[in-house]
């Protein structure tokens, strides 16, 4: 990427324009990429034990990337994150739920991936109605009302959890109203990650992925049948759904960096 740590702005990628950060220094480089709706923010912690240089970006459409891209589909979406591998020059690749979706076809170009919370390989969205609502309420309410909504005790146990209704509320206040909608509707009605599941017979990479129980829109079995497909992989099933990001948020932090870090130089 030829930037010093902390360089951060927009950069022209394939179609739209990509907001970057870099952390860090030195060898490998690694990539990080948020899930449908959130932002960059959202796994920066995720960042602070890697060895060497961590770059993070916001999706097209999400945080403070650009919304004038023609498309937002998975395929869109992957385009974004190969422009990202290859203007920083990384050799592994973090992705939550859309990140993840995002990694698949990039895997015989990788040699270390993570993909957390894989919600579909090849069939269709598994959370169409939800995600159709949710773009229908950022387009005709304001984000306040849409995080109020959203983060009700009423609606799930997840939003009942005072710890995990305040992260809702935090990053539906953070969403892009105008790329994000966009977003959910193509993700909701396009083409899945991946035509054909040859392409993860072929993946090169060595792959984590980490799933959990209980949760309908990140299914554990998808999780465990990706683990299934590709060569160099282990599946990672959680009991219990988003214990990773609440009160085993330390655990998980230090599995995906001792992963990542079990092949990785430290930086000088």
């Amino acid at each position: 990427m030829g930037a010093p740590d902390g360089a951060r702005g927009l950069v022209r990628g394939p179609g739209c324009s990509l907001w970057i950060e870099r952390i860090g220094a030195g060898e490998p480089v690694t990539v990080f990429a948020h899930g449908l709706g959130s932002s960059l923010e959202d796994v920066r912690h995720l960042t602070i034990p890697v060895h060497g240089t961590r770059v993070l970006f916001d999706f097209r459409g999400h945080g403070r990337s650009s919304a004038d891209a023609e498309s937002f589909d998975h395929e869109a979406m992957a385009a974004d994150l190969r422009f990202v591998v290859d203007h920083a020059g990384a050799t592994r690749a973090l992705g939550v739920s859309l990140g993840a979706a995002a990694i698949l076809p990039l895997l015989e170009r990788l040699e270390q991936a993570v993909l957390v919370m894989p919600s579909q390989v090849d069939g269709p969205c598994p959370n169409r109605d939800g995600e159709l609502e949710m773009a229908r309420m950022l387009e005709t309410l304001p984000l306040d009302e849409v995080a109020e909504h959203v983060a009700d005790p009423r609606r799930s146990a997840l939003a009942a959890d005072p710890r995990w209704a305040g992260q809702i509320r935090a990053q539906v206040l953070r969403m892009n109203a105008t790329g994000v909608p966009r977003a959910m509707r193509a993700y909701a009605g396009g083409t899945p990650p991946v035509a054909d599941r040859a392409v993860l017979a072929r993946a090169t990479a060595a792959v984590l992925v980490a799933g959990h129980e209980g949760d309908p829109t990140h299914p554990a079995d998808v999780a465990r049948e990706l683990a299934s497909l590709i060569p160099n992989a282990r599946a990672s099933i959680w009991p219990e759904p988003f214990q990773m990001w609440i009160e085993r948020r330390d655990e998980f932090t230090d599995l995906v960096a001792g992963f990542l870090n079990s092949s990785a130089p430290r930086a000088a």
